[in-house]
């Protein structure tokens, strides 16, 4: 997402009169919102390691630990070329891995995709990762441009999801198949119908809950939609064919938390689902966490009570497109218990 999207963003979400209100339209109840999302305290730090001139670094995934390492993966497109370009050109952008013993301090890897191919529908930036473990593998989900894009802005277009499988945290990865495993509606009428983007997955109920950013360009809004699948690989399912949430949602970062879901809306405010469906705003965050990845341990665990998060990495902007990552840390805990999701 460059900068001018995210200023457009920002101002039509702060222009909502929907915010404070229940995904119905009809004023929220603050009882259903726990303690804990209804105030925020956020610190910002440099990631360091992620955060020189040599490229852009943006969209953060969520952040697992393996071993004594935090990993995280990320769109990495040069530094020295116009968004146009990006968006629009073979293999410009690519998903990075880095790790770190501290959280702080990142050692980058690498490319963990193969570059693709000439007429291979992920050929246009590889960007808003999301990695699962399961089952002794790793699996990668990921945004990337495929079919019809804005002449005026060539950075708004039809996107949709691919999903990439690899042994170890590293890679190399390789595609489950040949053709997106996620794509926009066909209902021209969907708030989803003319891209996707930003996957995040958890685990509830006995399935994996894959929640995306949705847009109908009809609108120009962008809301939070879910899909459901049994197995990893898919095929995902909409449960429902609205949004979950009435305010506008850029990137969908969610985390399991108590019994039901809670998650960062761009605008930026806290949000929390008891069903995983249906979202109502909490506290207003006092910095923009702007395309979040949160490190939280339980987010496949399919726990009976999730615990939260302490800590994250977000999207920072500055002059002439540039984009890096840096640090946020939080007190979104349920409960605390030695410290387990704070570094």
């Amino acid at each position: 997402m460059n900068r001018m999207r995210w200023l457009m963003l920002h101002a039509a979400i702060f222009s909502c009169p929907l915010l404070g209100f229940a995904e119905d339209g009809s004023k929220a109840d603050d009882m259903t919102i726990p303690a804990e999302l209804k105030r925020a305290e956020v610190r910002m730090s440099p990631a360091h390691g992620l955060k020189d001139n040599k490229a852009r670094r943006k969209d953060a995934s969520n952040i697992l630990k393996i071993g004594d390492k935090y990993h995280v993966w990320y769109g990495r497109p040069p530094a020295d070329v116009s968004w146009k370009e990006i968006c629009t050109g073979l293999n410009v952008e690519q998903i990075w891995m880095a790790t770190s013993k501290d959280g702080h301090h990142w050692t980058e890897h690498g490319q963990v995709l193969p570059p693709s191919k000439p007429g291979e529908w992920h050929g246009r930036a590889n960007h808003a990762p999301h990695v699962v473990p399961w089952h002794g593998k790793y699996y990668l989900f990921f945004s990337a441009f495929h079919g019809p894009y804005s002449k005026e802005n060539p950075c708004i277009g039809e996107k949709h999801f691919g999903l990439a499988v690899a042994d170890q945290p590293e890679g190399p990865y390789e595609h489950v198949q040949d053709t997106p495993i996620f794509s926009p509606s066909p209902d021209p009428k969907a708030f989803d119908h003319y891209l996707i983007d930003d996957p995040c997955i958890i685990r509830r109920d006995g399935k994996f809950w894959m929640y995306y950013k949705g847009k109908n360009f009809g609108t120009g809004e962008c809301k939070l939609g879910v899909a459901t699948s049994e197995k990893i690989t898919g095929p995902f399912k909409r449960p429902q064919v609205k949004p979950v949430c009435d305010a506008p949602w850029h990137t969908g970062c969610v985390w399991p938390h108590g019994d039901g879901v809670a998650g960062i809306v761009d605008s930026p405010y806290l949000a929390y689902s008891s069903d995983g469906l249906h979202f109502r705003l909490g506290a207003k965050l006092p910095k923009d966490l702007s395309d979040s990845g949160v490190y939280c341990p339980d987010a496949f665990d399919d726990a009976q009570k999730g615990r939260g998060i302490t800590w994250g990495l977000c999207n920072k902007y500055g002059d002439g497109g540039m984009v890096r990552l840096q640090r946020f840390d939080c007190d979104i805990e349920v409960e605390k218990k030695g410290g387990r999701s704070k570094p």
